[in-house]
């Protein structure tokens, strides 16, 4: 299976306002932009260059 490499469409939409740190949270967990979603047991949020899927204010599995 081949990984997307783009974690843009699970970043919540910024329609109305930035998203709260619990929509974040939720967002992080079920991303699967990148490689590391398959052995990650937690979020650990980061600076983007930790998300090789290039998201903005990335996390880390």
């Amino acid at each position: 299976m081949t990984e997307p490499g783009d974690a843009t469409p699970f970043i919540p939409a910024f329609t109305d306002g930035p998203p709260s740190l619990e929509r974040l949270r939720e967002a992080a967990a079920g991303c699967r932009g990148c490689h590391l979603w398959r052995p990650a047991t937690q979020t650990v949020f980061g600076q983007t260059r930790g998300c090789p899927a290039g998201a903005r204010g990335g996390a880390t599995g």
